[in-house]
């Protein structure tokens, strides 16, 4: 058993005898110890070779092949009558290439129909958590695929290099009829648009992907958390759920974590408020702080159980609008701040017009009202720019106002007819692992807490990442 291995196995048992004693047994899946296809070390080497992205002329080479796949399906593909067939989910194999760069995407359970298409090699596994179990299962998804489109992915996933997504834009076979092929929103889920933008910027990462344990929970438990023994059933979910957690992050050698989440007592709120209105419970203002205080802590020990993994980056998203201040270090504060060695706070910036001083740091007070008040915990900010929304691309039946701040994809390597309403916190996330991943293979720092150091400036600072300037972190290759 090797240091790691030996680590994650007294962590185990510490989860199974801390405060939320439950009696959790250890389960044998997922995650037990297996034989590893490849043996690497799990620290890549201070100068790791850059991925081989696609140049230019290779990425024009892609599009004209896959112009030529739309006109041979043209008369063929008919919609709504196009052929089509079920595509059953198949875990991808560990690569080589992708030691340093394993990551865990936390999130509401999602199925992204790419992982089953375009990046079918780059998902190591789908988690999803069985209340009734309770434990997480393996999950196998399907879906109906368009034969045009299976055939186009096929393509670009046989290519020796990768094509940036937005060097092909797949949409284009809207234009040329093929509307019932491609959802017809122009908005893709939460989720999806998280790992999408992982597996575009880091062409040789691979992913597992798990039901987040802060939500684990059914409408009838969390809308009732305050009820007889129902905290009780929540603490052994999240001890079942952190043992194995823990089980499969050494299992798929995780190196990164992104937690697009900001437990906080607002978020609970807001959350209970949206979620509960129609569960017949009661006012949220009416329940005893004691269980709050409770639930908040289950939420807390899930982050202290990670922060206890030295080796893993835990990039988690900051809240996007509390109007409290939260300070590192406050215990009232830890579900939020916990000063944790390998996490990185990140929140969202969004202006066009600032200036960097010579260590990346910027005037905090450019900031939006509820970041700013992040400011002491923060250890970086990313810039979606401010951008004007393009209502005549919005086709949802309802109207909906776009912030003047949307962020378009065609930023950062997605279609030009996808709008992000309002820069987040959940987007800026995932942009700041790819930095750091960035940085690492190029003789950045190596270890969490280098990176943390990194992330920071003097006088506690945080540093501001802006995709826009400086071209998508200059993740691809120039001819």
């Amino acid at each position: 058993m090797n240091k790691k291995s030996k680590l994650i196995a007294c962590l185990i048992a510490v989860v199974s005898s801390t405060l939320l004693c439950c009696g959790a047994q250890q389960h044998g899946e997922p995650g037990e110890p297996n034989d590893h296809s490849v043996d690497c070390k799990r620290t890549v080497s201070r100068t790791a070779p850059l991925p081989r992205v696609a140049t230019p002329s290779q990425s024009a080479e892609a599009a004209t092949k896959i112009d030529s796949i739309i006109a041979k399906w043209k008369k063929k593909c008919v919609t709504p009558n196009c052929p089509s067939k079920i595509l059953k989910f198949s875990p991808a194999k560990p690569t080589a290439e992708s030691f340093g760069q394993r990551i865990l995407i936390f999130e509401s359970f999602f199925v992204p129909d790419s992982a089953m298409l375009r990046y079918k090699n780059r998902v190591l596994g789908f988690y999803k958590f069985s209340e009734s179990l309770p434990k997480y299962e393996e999950y196998f998804p399907d879906t109906e695929v368009y034969l045009p489109l299976d055939e186009i992915s096929e393509y670009l996933s046989s290519l020796p290099y990768h094509i940036p997504a937005d060097a092909v834009d797949i949409t284009k076979l809207r234009d040329h009829g093929f509307a019932e092929i491609l959802k017809k929103q122009p908005f893709i889920g939460h989720g999806v648009a998280i790992f999408e933008w992982l597996a575009d910027f880091l062409p040789e990462a691979q992913f597992v992907i798990a039901d987040i344990p802060t939500r684990l929970f059914s409408e009838d438990l969390f809308c009732h958390f305050d009820e007889g023994d129902n905290l009780a059933k929540m603490s052994t979910m999240v001890s079942h759920a952190m043992i194995q957690v823990l089980q499969f992050i050494d299992r798929h050698r995780i190196n990164y974590v992104n937690i697009s989440e900001a437990p906080s007592p607002e978020s609970l709120e807001r959350n209970y408020n949206m979620g509960c209105a129609r569960a017949m419970s009661k006012p949220f203002r009416a329940i005893d702080k004691d269980a709050i205080e409770r639930f908040l802590e289950l939420e807390a020990f899930i982050f202290r159980k990670l922060s206890e993994i030295p080796d893993i980056s835990v990039f988690q998203s900051l809240p996007n609008t509390d109007i409290s201040v939260y300070l590192p270090g406050n215990k009232n504060d830890e579900v939020v701040a916990g000063d944790y060695e390998n996490f990185v706070g990140v929140g969202y910036f969004a202006s066009a017009d600032y200036e960097f001083d010579e260590t990346g740091g910027f005037n905090s007070s450019l900031l939006a009202k509820g970041q700013l008040n992040q400011v002491s915990f923060a250890s970086v900010y990313v810039n979606g720019g401010v951008t004007e929304g393009r209502p005549d691309f919005i086709s949802e039946p309802e109207p909906i106002k776009v912030g003047k701040n949307a962020l378009y994809y065609k930023y950062l390597g997605l279609s030009t007819q996808v709008v992000v309403k309002l820069m987040a916190t959940s987007w800026a996330t995932p942009l700041a692992l790819a930095h750091a991943v960035y940085l690492k293979n190029t003789g950045g720092p190596q270890t969490p807490t280098e990176l943390r150091n990194y992330f920071k400036t003097n006088d506690r600072r945080p540093k501001l990442i802006d995709p826009l300037r400086f071209n998508q972190f200059e993740l691809y290759a120039k001819e």
